[in-house]
């Protein structure tokens, strides 16, 4: 192996500090000569720990409100471009390669590449100022991404849109040269957030691509997203297949923040809950579940003798605190429990807010059950980094797992060797905590809804997985709707209204309905704090040019004719199915009361076996009546049938 370059200072700081791979001409070490940027490729701008999304997704990254560190010196460059913009990578971001490359034009009297990153400082909490804001812009991105709440928000950032609207091709004559950019906001508070925004993240970014043209450097972003879903939850639920089938008691775990009087008491940071989106403890986070925590949903304290009475303590930078502590109330070392207290090197640490934290599940709870349970971290981790940071170089991959776990606890007997690492094998892993969850129908910590992870792509593609039918304590086995419920909920189009209840009888409300519409179109359920359940799925319908605002009733009861008008809306936006099928309805007993502009949608429904009749002797459209949860999931059901 070639001599290493090891850039000081980053190593003990952010996620690939100070390492210098120099394998087949693959290194983190600063480069020396500029990349050609492609056009072609879709160009973002994020802040802070949002960078690490688009640059998974393959996107460019040119205009940053930070870059993780000082941009006076070449030493203090964050770690993502000795990821994504060095020749380590298997396809680095020339953006960031160049703005790489600039520390070293400037150290040897160069001239500077215009082609780089446009990185701006800005204070934690505070907003861009305008001045930094139109330095960002400097490329144009086509997509200003930033962080807030809940599972994303298309809607335009009023710091940046305000400044777009400012540029001098926005404020001259010439419309054709307008710039437009597009916006995304997500949150990665919790996993279960971190997930689904990085997959609604490459939905947005695939839309872009797809309008303008464009690329991504590293294949379909979906399908990395979707990979990203089920490398988390599947190391989670193959964990809890092996506790349940394995007979495998689950271990006490205390996660111990500070202590104030020398390790006598310590805090138990709290766990935080998905659905309420707080900002759980990123430890607490990791083991919740899986084990038996002291941690609760609130801060609390306790004492050193009931740390020490768990099997497992994670103690991060404190483990000494808590040796010396136990030393000095004569507890033996031979009888202390297995401490956690140095974690792999992250760029923002693994107890922070980043996509970084998909390590945090298989590291931790490999260390926690490595005596029962066949795990590997390193594994896991060289995975991860190939798969995810696109470190396809043998012997970098290597360079890079040492190095990041270099320091980090390890289960005894584990070294950072890959000479026996096989992905294939990790993805056997995966698979099988995927199907153990879907089989049963388990949920990510508190998430409301049953994990449902895209099995036509990626990891375990085609794979077949049978789930358990949801029941419902209101759908009786030989009501007529049975079928057609099971249907709606196993394809995710329809869920329960709490309490295992899905109120088959109830009229369909328009907010209702639009969430349906919402999901038959492909999208996830977008949960915005502070905003009301369905307001992801109402703004997407006005996008869409399905209702208008003015015309929006959340509570007002669904006619049978605007259902089926919608409906048929909705699946000629998705430009997939033959919308040419019709049906002669003039001898419905009621065709005079359809609106002649709904004619030739309601004579669809007909032909695709969304309408029967409500009569058992002639065709009646009822284009007034209500429609239950019960006869919207059959019509549902009928129609699916039909196109196969």
């Amino acid at each position: 192996m070639k001599t290493k370059r090891i850039l000081s200072l980053l190593l003990a700081v952010i996620l690939l500090a100070g390492l210098a791979v120099s394998v087949n001409a693959a290194s983190f070490s600063i480069p020396q000569q500029p990349l050609t940027t492609d056009d072609g490729v879709i160009k973002v701008t994020a802040s802070r720990a949002g960078q690490i999304a688009p640059l998974i997704l393959g996107c460019n990254l040119v205009g940053s409100s930070n870059l993780g560190a000082s941009n006076d010196d070449y030493n203090k460059v964050s770690s993502i471009l000795g990821v994504f913009g060095s020749d380590i990578n298997a396809n680095p971001d020339p953006y960031l390669y160049n703005h790489n490359y600039n520390f070293y034009a400037a150290d040897n009297g160069l001239s500077p590449v215009e082609n780089a990153t446009i990185a701006e400082e800005q204070s934690e909490g505070a907003s861009a100022s305008t001045e930094a804001i139109l330095n960002i812009l400097t490329h144009r991105p086509d997509l200003i991404l930033n962080q807030g709440g809940g599972t994303g928000n298309p809607a335009a950032n009023e710091t940046y849109s305000n400044v777009v609207a400012t540029l001098p091709e926005n404020v001259d004559e010439d419309a054709a040269n307008d710039y437009t950019p597009s916006y995304y906001t997500c949150s990665i508070s919790t996993l279960v957030y971190q997930c689904e925004n990085l997959k609604n993240l490459a939905d947005i970014v695939n839309g872009i691509c797809a309008e303008k043209g464009l690329t991504t450097r590293y294949g379909d972003p979906h399908v990395i997203a979707t990979d990203y879903d089920k490398f988390v939850w599947g190391y989670y639920f193959y964990v809890q297949k092996q506790l349940a089938e394995g007979g495998i008691a689950k271990k006490s775990v205390a996660v111990v923040g500070n202590t104030e009087d020398e390790g006598a008491n310590w805090t138990l940071p709290a766990i935080g809950t998905d659905v309420k989106q707080s900002k759980p403890n990123r430890l607490v986070e990791y083991v919740r579940d899986n084990t038996n925590t002291l941690n609760t949903t609130e801060e609390t304290t306790a004492a050193l003798a009931d740390i020490l009475a768990c099997d497992v303590v994670i103690a991060n930078r404190n483990g000494q605190v808590l040796r010396s502590a136990a030393a000095a109330a004569g507890v033996d070392e031979d009888k202390l429990p297995l401490i956690i207290d140095t974690l792999p090197t992250c760029l923002y640490g693994m107890i922070m807010q980043t996509h970084e934290n998909a390590l945090g599940i298989p590291y931790i709870q490999s260390i926690i059950y490595g005596d029962e349970i066949d795990l590997n971290p390193v594994y896991a981790a060289a995975y991860y980094y190939q798969n995810f940071f696109h470190i396809t170089d043998e012997a970098a991959l290597q360079e890079t797992v040492s190095t990041l776990l270099e320091k980090a606890t390890l289960p005894q007997g584990v070294t950072t060797s890959l000479n026996l690492y096989d992905p294939k094998a990790i993805e056997e892993i995966l698979v099988s905590g995927i199907t153990y969850a879907l089989s049963n129908g388990l949920k990510r910590h508190d998430d409301p809804d049953a994990w449902a992870p895209d099995m036509t792509v990626g990891i375990g593609a085609g794979t077949v997985i049978e789930p358990q039918a949801k029941t419902y304590a209101d759908v009786a086995e030989n009501a007529w709707y049975f079928e057609a419920v099971k249907y709606v909920t196993a394809k995710g189009l329809f869920q329960g209204v709490g309490n295992d209840k899905f109120d088959p009888d109830r009229d369909m409300t328009m907010a209702e309905l639009l969430q349906v519409l919402y999901r038959i179109a492909g999208n996830a359920d977008v949960k915005i704090e502070g905003e009301p359940w369905y307001t992801g799925a109402k703004n997407w319908a006005i996008e869409n040019e399905l209702i208008t605002e003015s015309k929006f009733k959340q509570d007002e009861i669904i006619d049978r004719e605007t259902f089926i008008c919608m409906l048929h809306d909705t699946i000629a936006l998705l430009g997939t199915y033959d919308m040419s099928e019709t049906a002669d309805i003039t001898g419905a007993t009621d065709y005079d009361k359809i609106d002649p502009e709904n004619v030739d949608a309601i004579a669809w429904s007909v032909a695709v076996k969304l309408i029967v009749g409500t009569s058992a002797d002639s065709l009646r459209i009822d284009p007034a009546g209500s429609v239950t949860r019960a006869q919207t999931a059959t019509m549902l059901m009928r129609y699916y049938q039909h196109v196969g």
